[in-house]
């Protein structure tokens, strides 16, 4: 028989007490810096309040392009098991096109995904446009 501490160790799933939060944000391009920074600043504020040890990662890139850095890092963080919930300001700035499947991959490894401004989500049109 096997200890909860011992099957968490052999699958690399860290104690609920020690998974952190993550604060997510992306722009598309560098000329949005400033647009990075409110985001930042907003993610760091709502989970200051939270009263949860966090840390943000945040990405220069288009919603379409998978091989940004922090996404990159924020995938293995989640298959590592060490992401209690993740906060984004909108659903888009996580991913543009496959949202569904970052979400099912965070089911699975049982982390949260929390979208703090659901009422101001834009049109596939708008997105797309932002992108381009």
């Amino acid at each position: 028989m096997y200890s909860e501490d011992q099957l968490n160790e052999i699958f690399q799933r860290q104690k609920p007490s020690e998974r952190i939060n993550i604060g997510y944000g992306r722009v598309s391009a560098k000329h949005q810096k400033e647009d990075l920074e409110r985001q930042i600043a907003l993610l760091e504020l709502y989970l200051a309040k939270q009263g949860k040890p966090f840390k943000i990662i945040s990405d220069t890139g288009s919603g379409i392009n998978y091989n940004k850095s922090g996404l990159k890092e924020l995938i293995k963080l989640i298959g590592t098991n060490q992401i209690e919930t993740i906060y984004i300001l909108h659903k888009d700035r996580l991913i543009r096109f496959g949202y569904e499947l970052i979400e099912e991959f965070c089911k699975i490894h049982n982390t949260r995904l929390e979208i703090i401004n659901k009422d101001e989500e834009q049109t596939q049109e708008e997105e797309l446009v932002e992108d381009y």
